[in-house]
């Protein structure tokens, strides 16, 4: 004979839902816009308000432009090597059509351009001369002014519409760093480079060139590009795409799993779109004239009058790498252990362990750039503190 049920009766209208077993990752959690340093702050704040955009959208850009112009000044401190490693960085930001991502980035970048396009008209214009004046000598008197007076190595630095071969043959034939930087990021990820039979290549190569800075290759002779190899070369790549033009990217199993995408910065954020109105007020309110901007783009322009740490010789980038301080290396110690610990079966990034994998390493690099970009020696507890929270959000 059994015993009864003694166990109380409960409504069904008093059970709860079960809890899912994976976490809800439909709404993403608010930008931590605060953590960003206060020039840098700012200055995504005074674009996202002028140009009416997400705000993680200016923050990318702006973080961007900073890891530009750290990339060939400093190096990110590694664990296990004392002379660092690159602290150039990958990013991409989703945002529809219409979302400003070109208005952003070229507010973000504007110092930048500007100085590449004086560079560009400055070598067009020596090139020129060069040219000019060996045009009306032949024979020996030509050979020895062309000995004399050799064309100047092509100052180019930004990529937007390329692939990754000449970028590659740039780097060997003594280019120290480069951004390739779009706003037709699906171009980058969907394009030639990424969809050829050499992609497998192709993505080991930028693996390779993130991780420590080496590019190497082998071709036919008649490649115009030709084989060699070069050492501490510096890419950062910034993309800003319409998530429609990436989804099928972002799904591939080979750009996830040889470590591509793993290594880039995210940001997705909401579309503002039918909230941008304008007042007579606004439309009569200057960008330009915005301290904040006028700010963020002094310190831009005080970093680029800096020395880089490019060998003229080899174009090879000996940076020095950024310490971290006791309190740095305890906060992100304790990221690491946290990512690490959230990759369990029912973890929060169970789902995504490529990516958690590699943000410990991001946070490194990323608080390289931001202390570059502060004018700090060392990296401190806050600057880790705001690196592990841009990318934990991330």
């Amino acid at each position: 004979m059994t015993a009864p049920n003694t166990l109380p009766l409960v409504p069904a209208a008093e059970y709860l839902p079960p809890e899912p077993l994976q976490p809800d990752l439909a709404s993403a959690a608010p930008y931590p816009i605060e953590s960003l340093p206060a020039l840098m702050r700012a200055g995504a704040q005074a674009i996202a308000y002028h140009v009416q955009a997400p705000l993680e959208l200016a923050a990318q850009c702006v973080i961007g432009a900073a890891v530009y112009l750290a990339q060939t000044r400093v190096n990110a401190p590694h664990i296990h090597r004392p002379e660092g490693m690159p602290a150039s960085m990958f990013q991409l930001t989703l945002a529809d059509s219409g979302a400003r991502k070109s208005e952003c980035r070229r507010m973000a970048f504007k110092p930048i351009d500007e100085a590449e396009k004086e560079a560009r008209q400055n070598h067009r214009q020596a090139c020129k001369d060069i040219t000019d004046f060996a045009s009306g000598l032949d024979g020996k008197p030509l050979k020895k002014y062309l000995a004399e007076n050799p064309l100047p190595v092509d100052p180019r630095t930004q990529y937007t519409d390329a692939t990754f071969e000449p970028i590659a043959g740039a780097f060997i034939r003594g280019m120290a760093a480069a951004s390739w930087d779009t706003d037709e990021g699906g171009q980058m990820l969907g394009g030639a480079s990424l969809k050829a039979d050499t992609r497998a290549a192709t993505l080991g190569s930028l693996v390779k060139v993130n991780d420590d800075g080496s590019i190497e290759r082998t071709r036919a002779g008649g490649n115009v590009e030709g084989s060699g190899f070069a050492n501490h070369r510096r890419l950062s790549i910034h993309l800003l795409a319409q998530p429609v033009t990436v989804a099928e990217a972002l799904s591939d199993p080979l750009l996830c799993g040889q470590g591509f995408l793993p290594r880039f910065l995210f940001a997705s954020p909401a579309s503002l779109a039918g909230s941008r109105f304008l007042t007579p007020d606004k439309l009569a309110e200057k960008a330009y004239a915005d301290p904040r901007l006028q700010r963020y783009w002094a310190r831009c322009e005080a970093i680029q009058a800096t020395p880089t740490a490019i060998d003229p010789t080899t174009g090879e980038v000996n940076a020095p790498a950024m310490a971290m301080d006791a309190d740095a290396d305890e906060v992100w110690l304790g990221f690491y252990n946290e990512i690490e610990g959230e990759q369990a079966t029912l973890g929060e990034y169970a789902g995504l362990k490529p990516f958690a994998s590699r943000g410990a390493e991001l946070a490194r690099r990323l608080a390289a750039v931001l202390a570059c970009f502060e004018g700090a020696q060392t990296i401190g507890f806050e600057i880790m503190l705001s690196a592990c929270a841009i990318v934990r959000h991330s």
